[in-house]
């Protein structure tokens, strides 16, 4: 049986581990950096995507001024109401 059976927890113990490993980061905007880049890479290992190719697409976008890719998918599934 695993640790957890919580799919959140299981997605950020690797970033809590990395954060006690490295001491964590001194400075507001790193905190922020590293943050968003955790989330971007959870979401894209989540849906199949290659972080790097993201990524690149996103700095691309932004030096051309277009508009920046986004992470959440073309297709929403379906949620059921009961």
């Amino acid at each position: 049986m695993p640790p957890t059976n919580n799919a959140a927890e299981r997605a950020e113990r690797h970033a809590v581990i990395w954060r006690r490993i490295s001491g964590g980061i001194e400075s507001v905007a790193g905190s922020w950096f590293v943050e968003r880049m955790r989330n971007v890479a959870a979401t894209c290992l989540q849906q199949g995507r290659y972080v790097l190719d993201d990524l690149t697409s996103c700095f691309e976008a932004a030096r051309g001024g277009q508009a920046i890719p986004s992470l959440v998918p073309a297709k929403q599934p379906k949620v059921k109401v009961a």
